[in-house]
């Protein structure tokens, strides 16, 4: 398989001993004992493991990162922060391996790593990369179905979270992807005992399912404020403000 695509952002910084100092045995062991640029090395490392799919994301996000630090976007490379980093390709890699050994019933298990994943971003100064992950995450959330009950529970608590998100940024095209994958959620937490995880949430409502349901009204309210939206779409909206409460009761 043929390296990673080369870019300046691979050769931003050397990994060396000193870098390598983490947790985890499998790829943080072997990076000790390899001097050479991180990105390359840890891109390599996707396809040496089998972990194409992600290796493919990493490869996207390294040429994403090199555009925004010339367009001066962004000041700061992720290797900078080295603890999250490696973090950050251990989740992603044992997500796409465990799913890879058993897509039945793995599926739960990569989809709890991904949730961490998402939560474990949001806590780093990178915007950009949060949305990215985001974005990609998603797609394996949502996709495929299951009838795996706790796997539902995490994709449920990945879409509040991305639909919290999305109302938080605010555009018109956000709203309308939130609108578009709280109705599932909502039908998954329904007559489940799930709790809230995230704050304030937790301290608010008793159920999942209240908090997403609660959600969707808000949404439903900031799409109601449009500019230029009509009386009658802002009515209409309203009412459904309205409706989706109510199911949260």
């Amino acid at each position: 398989m043929p390296d990673p695509i080369p870019t300046p952002a691979i050769y931003a910084h050397a990994c060396t001993d000193t870098d390598a100092k983490f947790g985890q045995k499998s790829e943080l062991g072997r990076l000790q004992r390899i001097k050479g640029p991180i990105y390359k090395v840890l891109g390599r490392g996707f396809y040496q493991d089998g972990c194409f799919i992600s290796g493919h994301h990493f490869e996207c996000l390294v040429n994403m990162e090199q555009t925004l630090i010339e367009r001066k976007h962004e000041i700061h490379y992720v290797h900078e922060n080295m603890d999250f980093l490696l973090q950050l390709v251990e989740n992603v890699k044992a997500a796409e391996q465990i799913y890879q050994l058993d897509k039945k019933n793995g599926v739960y298990v990569c989809r709890r790593l991904l949730y961490q994943t998402i939560g474990i971003a949001e806590k780093q100064k990178y915007q950009w990369l949060t949305e990215q992950l985001y974005s990609i995450i998603a797609k394996y959330m949502l996709e495929p179905t299951t009838d795996n009950l706790l796997a539902k529970e995490q994709s449920t608590r990945f879409v509040f979270k991305y639909a919290k998100h999305l109302m938080q940024k605010g555009k018109p095209n956000d709203l309308q992807r939130a609108t578009s994958i709280l109705p599932i959620a909502i039908e998954a937490a329904c007559g489940e005992g799930w709790k809230p995880d995230t704050i304030p949430e937790t301290e608010m409502f008793r159920t999942l399912h209240a908090a997403l349901s609660s959600l969707m009204a808000n949404i439903y309210m900031c799409k109601a404020k449009e500019p230029g939206i009509t009386r009658k779409y802002a009515l209409k909206r309203t009412q459904k403000a309205i409706k989706a409460i109510a199911k949260g009761i």
